[in-house]
């Protein structure tokens, strides 16, 4: 009976001690990534002017299924605490349209495929840049995808069980980055320790997250919101993540003028590391 009580009591204790979860980027950490989002969405279509008539209205509607797959392996090249420099190899990255019933309809390289892309990070600014010159557009955010479950993390020590709100600004920059504007670009998440397991030096952390992004449509840029929830795990001693499936809802607003093009339905993404041989 003292031998039970004597380890819930151990359990007890070792359950309230806090710890800090926080990103390290420490020179010369090499990590095998392998990213995968995607999209299953109804598509709905308004077109005006349709039939070559100026008051003729067509609706279209159909299913658009999109798939990314990205692997490379990160190399943290120098790390201060006025910023860090890192590589990232793609070896694989691939756009698939996919059919309803999964399989592929086409499949093609993005312009990451065989590039190896250099991100400087001092303070809230960043830059990308590979061999061919700067990096923009979807592949930009295709790079910093991960950023946002780092800018999860709290701001402060935590216990098992106990729960946290993400700072919506850190949150905000590490999707947006220098084009963050909250009266635009609104986020918000939660997030709660579920347990700690390893011992001292090799301990896991398993984080339930929830989060919330969404995107004002303006002119020319795509309306856009997600809801993802899920689950991570993260060495809390090398201070990266090991591991995420989050899963939700995704609503896209294209619309242009008179003409509406909008896309409904779930998107999930899955991250998976591990250090380097």
């Amino acid at each position: 009976m003292k031998t039970l009580l004597a380890l819930a009591l151990t359990l007890s204790i070792a359950s309230a001690e806090e710890v800090k979860l926080e990103a390290k980027w420490t020179a010369g950490d090499r990590h095998d990534v392998a990213e995968e989002q995607l999209i299953d969405t109804k598509v709905k279509a308004t077109v005006r002017g349709a039939y070559g008539d100026p008051s003729g209205i067509a609706k279209q509607s159909g299913k658009y299924k999109e798939r990314k797959v990205r692997e490379y392996q990160e190399e943290v090249l120098e790390s201060s605490e006025a910023g860090t420099k890192m590589t990232r190899a793609y070896s694989n990255s691939l756009k698939e349209v996919l059919k309803p019933s999964g399989k592929k309809e086409s499949s093609e390289r993005t312009a990451l495929f065989g590039r190896t892309v250099t991100i400087v990070r001092a303070g809230a600014s960043q830059q990308l840049t590979s061999e061919l010159g700067p990096v923009e557009g979807d592949d930009a955010g295709d790079v910093v995808f991960v950023d946002q479950v780092y800018a999860l993390l709290p701001r402060h020590s935590i216990a098992v069980g106990k729960g946290w709100d993400v700072d919506a600004d850190a949150l905000g920059r590490a999707i947006f980055h220098e084009g963050y504007n909250p009266s635009m670009m609104h986020v918000s998440g939660k997030a709660i320790l579920r347990d700690v397991s390893g011992k001292e030096g090799e301990r896991v952390a398993k984080i339930a997250l929830d989060w919330d992004v969404k995107l004002d449509k303006m002119d020319k840029i795509p309306g856009i919101s997600y809801h993802l929830t899920g689950v991570a795990m993260f060495h809390v001693d090398r201070g990266r993540f090991l591991s995420l499936e989050a899963n939700g809802p995704i609503e896209i607003d294209m619309s242009d003028g008179g003409n509406r093009l909008e896309l409904e339905g779930k998107m999930s993404v899955s991250y998976r590391a591990k250090a380097a041989k």
